[in-house]
Order: structure tokens, then C-alpha cells, then sequence
């Protein structure tokens, strides 16, 4: 076995990757501390196919759907952008913070029609929200999710079950685990105590 370490000291930190195909995208901090995002060889990193400047301060998680790319963002003017596989100098696009928006997102997911981007609700005042847009970047609707079932603060992921829920867990104490119908936008919601299961 051969192992190779690749370094290259403009850039500083991984902050997310995804595969395609036989390819890796990967974004980095710069040593400028700018968002970089580049598309590599999966036999071979060091082989770059694209190195593209990004409009953000840091991407903070990738997906693939079809030809392109979308990636979330830790900025003050950008929430989410779109980026094609084959073209990302010629065909990209982004898409600003939502109105009243005051947190960066930290996760996202896909029913492989729409994407379901997830703010955590940890700043004072704020609860979680799941925003769902098209793949074009139009926002379509806003979940806050602050029902009767209960209100969720500090989440951290979100996941499709492929069918017409998704799953949100959060760094609470106790955890919670939720399950959000995307049709009707309601949801139930458990709290994990310890070790039995869930309450």
C-alpha cells in the first residue's frame, strides 16, 4: 500500500466534501481566510480539474443533485449557492440571507426535487428553521419550528428518509429528535434521555 500526502499550504482548512463520480469537491479556508472550492481527482488529489473563489466566508456543507453542486455558507450576504459540475465559472449562482434571518445555516438536505437548508436556532430569540428551496435557489417556504409540539433550539443536522419526512437532531440537553412531514409542514418531536430509547 502507498500512501501520499498532498500539501498545499494556501489552503488551510477542510470545512466540507462530497463525491462525484470518480471526482471529490472539496472546500477549504484560504491562507486569506476566503472560501475556496475545488474539484479533484478521486484516484489522484492533486489532479484539479476546477479551483473556484467563492462569494462566501466559508462553506459549511455540500450535496450533489443531478449536474450540479450546492453548498451552504457562513457569510453576511450569502445563505446558499449552486454550482455546476461541468461549468462552475460560467454556471453558478447564489442566493442571499432570507429576510430576518440573523444565523448561518449548518446543514442541508435533499428529496432530490428540493433542498431543505437548516438553521440551528442558538442565538437568543431564535428557534431552528428548515427553509426549502428549488434547485434554481427560489425559496419556496420557511419552517420555524416552534409548534405546541415543542420548540427547537440548537440544531445540527437534517436528513431525508426517502420517503416524506425529515429527520432534525439537536445538541439539547435533553436531545431531541424530529420528525417533519414536508408535505404538511407539522411535525412530532422526541426527547432522548439516556440510553433506553426514547421519551
Amino acid at each position: 500500500m502507498n500512501i501520499k500526502k498532498y500539501k498545499d499550504t494556501s489552503y488551510n482548512k477542510i470545512t466540507s466534501i462530497v463525491l462525484d463520480g470518480y471526482s471529490i469537491w472539496v472546500s477549504y479556508l484560504g491562507s486569506d481566510n476566503t472560501s475556496k472550492l475545488q474539484k479533484t481527482s478521486g484516484f489522484n488529489p492533486s489532479v484539479v480539474d476546477f479551483d473556484l473563489d467563492i462569494e462566501a466566508t466559508k462553506i459549511v456543507r455540500m450535496i450533489k443533485i443531478s449536474t450540479d453542486i450546492f453548498c451552504i455558507f457562513e457569510d453576511s450576504i450569502n445563505f446558499i449557492g449552486q454550482f455546476s459540475n461541468w461549468n462552475p465559472f460560467n454556471d453558478s449562482d447564489y442566493e442571499t440571507i432570507p429576510d430576518g434571518e440573523t444565523e448561518s445555516p449548518v446543514d442541508i438536505t435533499t428529496d432530490g426535487t428540493y433542498l431543505y437548508v437548516l438553521t440551528p436556532g442558538v442565538e437568543s430569540g431564535e428557534v431552528a428553521k428548515v427553509y426549502k428551496y428549488n434547485t434554481s435557489l427560489v425559496l419556496q417556504s420557511t419552517m420555524t419550528l416552534d409548534e405546541s409540539a415543542g420548540t427547537i433550539n440548537n440544531a445540527t443536522s437534517i436528513a431525508w428518509d426517502g420517503s416524506n419526512h425529515l429527520y432534525i437532531t439537536t445538541n439539547e440537553d435533553p436531545a431531541k429528535l424530529l420528525k417533519l412531514n414536508i408535505t404538511t409542514e407539522t411535525y412530532e418531536m422526541w426527547y432522548i434521555t439516556d440510553q433506553s430509547g426514547y421519551n
